[in-house]
């Protein structure tokens, strides 16, 4: 799971609001990780972002060689993997909590996204990040639950999962599960674009385009969305969404 700097780009814009909007409260902005995510940001981005010195105020991790070279190509201008905390951190008050089946840093709450979450996590969160986490879930109706079930009313879930990624996870996911589900939960759109990474020069640049929602379509290469969804009343049942483009029986006449 690694957050790249287009993630981080995103993540950014919308971590910014939600410190704006909380500026006249001492509370620290909640943050829960699906995952310990890799930061696989562009060293240049720090300064731009956080100013000079910036760079200097991260923990770095101690197997940023293993990580970079796992990442390969997209990992383009990358010097330094920070720890997710460190990273966070730069932004503000914050306080993050990892949620990890097991132990990877050490600091994680040990749970399996597949199970129901135990009621303390529940309305908990202002963020929750999804950095390519829930495709991982076999039991992925849960964890879209669990994610509702966390975010307080107002939070904001933020998730990069990939359209086409084969053997990358248990599933792939359609922009129309994403409209559908986060729909029916009651949520609005925020962003919510598909992307295409291009790599050449020894840079990597990327392409947004706007996801249909029930029209087909085919890619040549493989893609991912990137969501921001904010919940927006406090119903807590499970939702099951019918798909859109079955809901109307009138259409298939």
């Amino acid at each position: 799971m690694g957050m790249d700097t287009f993630a981080c780009s995103i993540l950014r814009r919308f971590l910014l609001q939600k410190l704006e909007s909380h500026a006249s409260s001492h509370e620290p902005i909640q943050i829960a990780s699906l995952g310990y995510q890799d930061i696989i940001c562009a060293s240049q981005m720090y300064e731009l972002w956080f100013g000079e010195g910036a760079i200097d105020k991260l923990t770095m991790r101690p197997n940023t060689d293993r990580l970079l070279a796992i990442h390969g190509r997209n990992a383009a201008g990358v010097e330094i993997v920070p720890t997710m905390e460190s990273f966070l951190e730069l932004f503000g008050n914050v306080k993050v909590d990892v949620i990890d089946f097991q132990k990877y840093q050490g600091t994680e709450i040990v749970w399996d996204l597949g199970k129901a979450i135990p009621e303390k996590l529940e309305n908990k969160y202002d963020i929750v990040i999804d950095g390519g986490t829930i495709e991982h879930v076999f039991n992925i109706a849960q964890a879209f639950h669990n994610i509702t079930k966390m975010l307080k009313v107002g939070g904001l879930v933020y998730h990069a999962l990939p359209i086409n990624m084969i053997n990358h996870g248990f599933y792939n996911i359609s922009p129309t599960l994403l409209y559908d589900y986060y729909g029916d939960a009651g949520f609005s759109f925020e962003y919510f674009k598909m992307v295409h990474t291009i790599h050449g020069n020894g840079q990597v640049r990327w392409h947004e385009e706007n996801p249909p929602h029930t029209g087909r379509f085919q890619l040549k290469e493989e893609r991912g969305v990137h969501l921001v969804a904010k919940r927006q009343n406090a119903t807590q049942e499970m939702c099951y969404p019918i798909q859109a483009k079955y809901r109307y029986k009138e259409t298939w006449r």
